[in-house]
């Protein structure tokens, strides 16, 4: 398999002076194998692995090549939570290591990235699968007292991807990472929409950079399925995972999709954190189709429906149900940041007006583009493997989202506007 990175490399290149650039390596297994015999010796040994029993068994002659005294592999059933204290437990145990080497997802990568930043020692990211951009981004997702948290943490010196690695990988995995995809397409409308609505800091290179990507995997899922698309994504997670280096904040790959997803990791079961792509699809189904009925009202020029809900707004600690008390905390610092008064709403219908036109063009493209990359991952047979949400649980993402994240959305567009209970209601998320 000669298949290369092509999106990866040129945007390195673009932003090479902005942010350190990690080394890539595209090879097949023996020779990743080889470069890892390598680092042993320049090392004098001081190398230590981290790995799972699935992913050493994806990558065994990788893993083969770092002597068993310094690997740390763990189960492989049931799935690694990535809580803070197991990243710490690890990088007790690479203390004295010159370097550590990560093979796997995920979850292990955030873990490795975190130790190796308590460690202070360089870090080799082998992907073995391509599910999420943690492989090149600069926090890990953590479970950090009860909720998902993404600390500092050591980006990557070098990444060995192996083409044949992530071909293996089982399919519901790179369906993850492809889900995951559609995120940046959700993001980028959100983005730029916090810019002209709320005046909100905005990269468009960014921004068009991690869509772009995003629209390069998808497409090839949805013309050569997953065998065509598996590396592609890889190549696209790189570049949106450096797009939060470049900008230094996740803005550029996650909005409310996100939110939910978490909210639905912690809420429902710590089963479910290792599906995070899978719960993004998810999520990303909700919000393509409520984004879609806010785009409607947008299109038909439906004005602001009398006052905004001031009220709902000062009195949202009062009204957080018994269900969402653990995230009471978490909200509350969200929303120390949101400025959401009689003028800000003011001056924001405002700028809706204002700006509809383009606003619903942006919508509509970013929309358009979601929905399909949805449709190409149906007829890859997600649905197979998506987790069952709730009912309930669905509801209370849609109806705390904009508590969860003080990041500005549409969902925060239909609030301002006067739109929310009706949207609710549509959803069948009227809290009934």
């Amino acid at each position: 398999m000669t298949e290369n990175l092509h999106l990866f490399p040129r945007y390195r290149q673009l932003t090479r002076r902005e942010v350190p650039t990690p080394r890539v390596v595209t090879a097949d297994p023996p020779a990743l194998a080889r470069l890892a015999r390598t680092l042993v010796r320049e090392t004098d040994g001081a190398v230590h692995l981290l790995a799972d029993r699935n992913t050493a068994a994806a990558a065994p002659e990788i893993v083969d090549a770092i002597p068993a005294s310094c690997t740390t592999i763990l189960p492989g059933t049931p799935a690694v939570v990535p809580r803070i204290e197991l990243a710490e437990s690890i990088a007790r145990e690479a203390a004295g290591a010159r370097l550590m080497i990560v093979v796997g997802g995920g979850t292990l990568t955030d873990l490795a990235k975190y130790a190796a930043r308590l460690t202070d020692v360089d870090l080799v990211s082998v992907p073995s699968a391509a599910s999420v951009d943690a492989y090149n981004s600069a926090r890990s997702a953590l479970r950090i007292e009860g909720y998902h948290r993404t600390p500092d943490a050591r980006v990557p010196t070098a990444i060995l991807a192996c083409p044949q690695i992530i071909a293996a990988a089982p399919a519901e995995l790179s369906l993850a990472g492809l889900g995951d995809l559609i995120a940046k397409l959700i993001a980028r409308l959100d983005w730029n929409l916090g810019a002209i609505v709320a005046g909100e800091a905005f990269s468009p290179r960014e921004a068009d950079w991690s869509a772009r990507s995003a629209r390069y995997a998808l497409a090839r899922l949805r013309h050569g399925g997953i065998d065509a698309a598996s590396f592609a994504a890889l190549d696209a997670l790189l570049v949106t995972g450096r797009t939060m280096r470049v900008y230094g904040s996740s803005r550029t790959a996650a909005s409310s999709e996100h939110t939910i997803a978490h909210l639905w990791e912690v809420a429902i079961g710590e089963q479910l954190a290792s599906l995070h792509g899978l719960l993004v699809v998810r999520a990303s189904q909700l919000v393509v189709r409520a984004y879609g009925w806010i785009l409607e009202r947008l299109a038909a020029g439906a004005p602001a429906t009398g006052r905004w809900p001031r009220a709902e707004e000062a009195d949202w600690h009062a009204r957080v149900p018994a269900d969402m008390q653990p995230f009471a905390g978490k909200m509350r610092e969200e929303s120390a940041g949101r400025t959401v008064n009689d003028e800000t709403v003011a001056e924001r219908r405002a700028r809706v007006e204002r700006h509809r036109d383009a606003i619903v063009e942006l919508a509509q493209r970013s929309l358009s583009d979601a929905a399909r990359g949805l449709e190409a991952l149906d007829a890859a047979g997600i649905a197979s493997v998506l987790p069952e949400i709730p009912g309930h649980w669905a509801t209370r993402g849609l109806e705390w989202v904009k508590y969860l994240r003080n990041r500005y959305s549409m969902f925060d567009l239909a609030f301002e506007m006067g739109w929310e209970p009706e949207l609710l209601a549509w959803m069948g998320a009227d809290g009934r």
